[in-house]
């Protein structure tokens, strides 16, 4: 049975190319930790009988041309990247157990909250609080100026105003959900849109905050500003607090960790 396996961390992890050669003697691996375009990955998994998959997009177009494909392994968290359903038309078994990082992920937790309570933060022993507050401005002001140019090029001021980042928008009064996107994902703000259309379908009423000016404090933490990040984390929270709403919807991972 010849196995392949795409993902290139999983290829260079010593035990675990170990245990799968030793069940597999021909397993081929992602040596050279190559990031394949579909056709690249398609002439790559063509003969193979099993497949360790990392990031790359595994559709029905691809299953289709691995014809002796029987199981496909998901390496890494998540099936995003792979059409499941084109899996079960075709009769090919899908290997993935989630939470399996879940201690890793909570040791992490617990290490940035000791991080935190100690001021053991990024800053390097050697930079002064007005380095770290310098450095935190600048790339606040980065993420801003991308967040801002980004959005405005993709939407319509209504569809601007939709998002909260434009006054004048009519709001419930008092709406069931508010829904806060954070600062990034309004370079793509198409995700947003479509999960306020998810809303709109579930007959749910909600206020939009995000953007730089709801900041969750991430920059000034990372670069040691301590103070600064107390200021941006607890100002966002009392402009969260203030519609009348007792449920939010966070979109942000990493506002959320913070």
């Amino acid at each position: 049975m010849l196995i392949k396996a795409t993902s290139g961390s999983f290829s260079k992890h010593p035990k675990l190319r170990a245990a799968l050669l030793a069940g597999f003697p021909d397993a081929v691996f992602n040596d050279d930790a190559l990031k394949y375009t579909k056709a690249e990955l398609i002439d790559y998994i063509a003969d193979t009988d099993g497949l360790v998959l990392g990031l790359e997009p595994v559709d029905d177009e691809v299953l289709a041309a691995c014809p002796n494909l029987k199981i496909v392994a998901k390496f890494g968290v998540g099936l995003d990247n792979l059409d499941v359903e084109a899996c079960e038309n075709r009769g090919i078994a899908v290997g993935w157990t989630g939470g399996t990082n879940k201690r890793s992920v909570a040791e992490m937790d617990l290490c940035f909250m000791l991080a935190m309570a100690r001021a053991a933060i990024l800053r390097n022993q050697d930079a002064t609080l007005a380095t770290a507050v310098a450095g935190s401005a600048q790339r606040f002001r980065g993420v801003s100026t991308g967040v801002r140019v980004l959005s405005q090029l993709q939407l319509t001021p209504d569809q601007l105003q939709r998002l909260g980042q434009r006054r004048g928008c009519v709001e419930p009064e008092n709406p069931d959900v508010l829904f806060y996107t954070g600062c990034n994902v309004l370079k793509t703000p198409h995700i947003v849109l479509l999960c306020l259309d998810i809303l709109d379908a579930l007959e749910i009423t909600y206020v939009v905050r995000g953007g730089p000016s709801h900041c969750c404090g991430v920059f000034q933490l990372q670069t040691g500003d301590l103070e600064g990040f107390e200021r941006m984390a607890l100002r966002t929270i009392d402009k969260l607090a203030a519609p009348a709403t007792t449920e939010t919807l966070s979109w942000c991972p990493s506002c959320q960790a913070r």
